[in-house]
């Protein structure tokens, strides 16, 4: 809904449950994007399916990749879950992912704690050195919010000043900290 409310053309939805895929698709009415689905023009779709294997699997190139809301904190808490997104959190996943991006796309990641946050940057430091990038840091950006859930954005290519700009109002208009971005201006910025 907020990628086609920002301007998306086409948006595919990866779900591995088919229980979340089925209430969004009108289980509940009012409550889902059926509508959005049910509409050619809106370019929508919702898939039943595993992200990883859905990028490996097509050749489709996107803009944009998420991977968000991936585990709950009560899931991760008692261990429920314990192995079941470890797939996704890999070097070789996200080398899948950046593999699914345009030139210009972006992947990043949603967690509801920052603690993940050196993790992801170290794996993403490895994926991005491999596709030759000459400094990894020019590619990222890093903000939270103040429950410090945190949001890891990668560039497949160096992010322009433009798209530095436009990350830092809409972080600022959201209220939340930027943790790091490139650029020799850091007013204001906690030190990188």
């Amino acid at each position: 809904v907020l990628a086609t409310a920002s301007g998306a053309e086409r948006v595919t939805g990866v779900e591995i449950n088919p229980d979340i895929v089925g209430g969004a698709l009108g289980r509940f009415p009012g409550y889902g994007v059926e509508d959005l689905v049910a509409d050619p023009a809106a370019g929508v779709r919702l898939l039943v399916g595993e992200g990883r294997s859905h990028v490996r699997a097509t050749d489709e190139r996107f803009d944009s990749l998420t991977i968000t809301f991936i585990q709950t904190g009560v899931a991760s808490g008692s261990a429920a879950f314990a192995l079941s997104e470890a797939n996704l959190f890999t070097k070789e996943a996200f080398a899948d992912f950046f593999g699914a991006l345009d030139d210009d796309g972006v992947f990043y990641v949603y967690r509801h704690t920052g603690i993940e946050c050196l993790r992801l940057v170290s794996m993403l430091r490895e994926v991005l050195q491999e596709l030759g990038a000459a400094d990894f840091r020019q590619h990222l950006y890093i903000a939270r919010n103040e429950s410090s859930s945190v949001m890891v954005l990668a560039g497949r290519s160096p992010l322009r000043a433009d798209e530095i700009g436009r990350l830092d109002d809409a972080a600022a208009g959201l209220g939340l900290d930027v943790m790091y971005a490139p650029g020799g201006d850091r007013a204001g910025r906690p030190p990188n």
